[in-house]
C-alpha cells in the first residue's frame, strides 16, 4: 500500500474498467456479445459503462447524517442478535462491561491476553510471540467488528450468526463462551488473535493486505 502504483490500482475508475474487462471477457467466452448485462452486487454494485442496470442486496442508498441516526448500523446488528436470542444479545452487552472489569483488575489485560491469545507476527507468517493488550477497548473493537461482520453476512444460507450465537451460550462464563466464538472466526480455539496498533494504538483490525486497501479506499 505504500505504492503509488499500487494504490492507483484501487481507484474507483480503475475498479470500474476492471469490470467491464471481465463483463467483455465472460461475454465473449459465453458467445452472448450481443446480450443485456444486469450487474449485481453484495453492497454497492458499481455500474459499468457497458452495463445496462445495477441490482444491490445492501447498500445504505439513504445512509446520510440529516436522514439516518448516527447508530443505525449498530442498531441493525444490535437487532439481529436479539432477534435470534435475546439471552445471547444480553450476553453480549454484558461482557463488555466484564471485560473492562477484568482490565482494571491487576494483571487483568494479561488475562485477557492469554484468555483470547492475542499476538503479533514476527520476522514469518509461521512466527508468532503473545502480545498483551494495551487497553480493554482493542479488545472490545475487535469483537464488535466480528458481530458486525456475523450480521453482516448472515442469510438463509449462511447461519454463522447461529453458530456465534450457540458458542457464546454454551459456556456458563460469558468470557469463556465469546472465547469459543472467536475461535470460530480465526479458525481454532488455539489461533491466535492477530493485532496490530490503529490510530491511538487502542484498535484490534485484520492485519490483510485486502482490509488494508479497502481502508484506504473508504478513505
Amino acid at each position: 500500500m505504500a505504492s503509488p502504483e499500487i494504490r492507483s490500482c484501487l481507484t474507483i475508475e480503475q475498479s470500474l474498467a476492471n469490470y467491464a474487462e471481465v463483463i467483455l471477457s465472460v461475454k465473449s467466452n459465453l458467445s452472448a456479445t450481443k446480450s443485456v448485462v444486469i450487474v449485481v452486487g453484495g453492497s454497492y454494485a458499481g455500474l459499468p459503462h457497458i452495463a445496462t442496470g445495477a441490482l444491490t442486496s445492501s447498500a445504505p442508498i439513504l445512509s446520510f447524517d440529516s436522514i439516518t441516526p448516527e447508530d443505525a448500523a449498530c442498531a441493525v446488528v444490535s437487532k439481529d442478535f436479539q432477534e435470534l436470542d435475546k439471552n445471547c444479545y444480553n450476553t453480549i452487552r454484558r461482557s463488555l462491561a466484564i471485560i473492562d472489569d477484568i482490565a482494571s483488575q491487576e494483571n487483568g489485560l494479561e488475562f485477557l491476553s492469554r484468555s483470547f491469545n492475542t499476538c503479533r507476527r514476527v520476522t514469518s507468517k509461521k512466527s508468532n510471540r503473545l502480545l498483551p493488550l494495551q487497553f480493554s477497548s482493542g479488545l472490545k473493537t475487535y469483537l464488535s467488528n466480528v458481530y458486525t461482520l456475523v450480521a453482516q453476512y448472515n442469510s438463509r444460507f449462511n447461519t454463522f450468526i447461529t453458530s456465534v450465537s450457540s458458542a457464546i451460550m454454551g459456556d456458563k462464563d460469558p468470557i469463556n463462551g465469546i472465547v469459543k466464538a472467536k475461535s470460530l472466526f480465526v479458525g481454532s480455539e488455539n489461533s491466535c488473535l492477530e493485532i496490530i496498533a490503529d490510530g491511538d494504538d487502542r484498535a484490534v483490525v485484520f492485519d490483510t493486505n485486502s482490509l488494508k486497501a479497502w481502508k484506504w479506499q473508504g478513505a
